[in-house]
């Protein structure tokens, strides 16, 4: 919760954060701080596994020992009114600001507008439901700015409800999520490419590199050296990160599936290179991470600067 005063009402605005568990962020975000997530759930079968209850390690065990690649579900409306309520009973005079990936990556942002409209008015008028335009490690970065920066603002500051939508939206589309993953055996297995595809990129030991464009996964380039495609990403990010920019926004989250101490090799370059910017690390969940497989890393920060109220 954040509380803050706008002048013109000269009443105390309280705002509490919601997303759900595609958000990727650093260990020790969550740990400090009480974030209310959706939980997604993940799907073998008929068997269902709430996404904080099973750990990668143990999706890719099921995946290459029973030969079943899982299905993820966006939270179900039922878990978004819990939460809702929860906070509503908690502070009457709450406002929400629910922040999820894209329509075009997960169905959750239609699923929590959908429980927004099942409450009465009075009280659906004040949960914001917030496209942020990421996903993964970029809408866990995106998280931790929210709720930092909201924290710093001086008491009798004027936030908005509706200027604070309009400022998480523009942080949002200023975030680069770029990626690479060792090959694209979990791609085949989820139906995602063809075989022949695959083929071709066992055989010539290719990386793929991908990005977030206009909300969607893109291709960004591929090479035959692990090695290549890890500076590739430390190049791009050292080149395109936007300099001299304030905490919160200073930072580079290295995410990772199972691959830390490749993360941790990353992030010591790009302290290395970019001494101003603050690095952190984080583990990559299902939104991503059952696609890519393990072994993927990906960068999160900002190209521009972001929208300042």
């Amino acid at each position: 919760m954040i509380a803050m005063t706008s002048p013109q009402s000269i009443q105390k605005i309280d705002y509490f954060l919601v997303s759900d568990h595609s958000a990727d962020c650093p260990s020790g975000f969550r740990k400090k701080h009480s974030l209310h997530l959706a939980r997604n759930d993940v799907i073998f079968n008929d068997t269902t596994f709430p996404v904080d209850q099973i750990s990668m390690e143990q999706i890719f065990q099921k995946i290459n020992s029973e030969g079943i690649f899982p299905k993820t579900t966006a939270p179900p409306m039922e878990e978004f009114l819990s939460i809702y309520e929860k906070i509503f009973t908690l502070n009457p005079n709450a406002h929400v600001l629910s922040l999820h990936p894209p329509p075009s990556l997960s169905a959750t942002l239609k699923t929590a507008e959908k429980a927004r409209e099942h409450l009465t008015p009075d009280l659906s008028e004040r949960i914001h439901v917030i496209n942020t335009h990421q996903g993964s490690v970029g809408l866990g970065l995106l998280l931790q700015e929210t709720l930092y920066y909201m924290m710093q603002l001086p008491t009798g500051e004027a936030l908005e409800p509706w200027k604070i939508t309009a400022i998480i939206e523009s942080w949002g589309k200023s975030i680069a999520l770029i990626g690479t993953m060792k090959n694209l055996d979990y791609l085949l297995k989820g139906g995602r490419i063809g075989r022949a595809k695959w083929i071709v990129a066992s055989l010539l030991h290719y990386q793929p590199l991908f990005q977030l464009q206009d909300d969607m996964v893109t291709p960004l380039g591929r090479l035959r050296e692990r090695a290549k495609a890890l500076n590739v990403l430390i190049s791009h990010a050292t080149q395109h990160v936007q300099p001299n920019l304030e905490p919160p926004f200073n930072s580079i989250v290295v995410g990772h599936v199972l691959a830390e101490e490749e993360a941790l090799l990353v992030a010591q370059e790009l302290k290395m290179q970019l001494p101003s910017m603050n690095v952190e690390i984080a583990p990559m969940g299902t939104l991503v991470g059952i696609h890519t497989g393990p072994g993927t890393i990906a960068l999160a920060f900002h190209t521009k600067e972001p929208m300042m109220p």
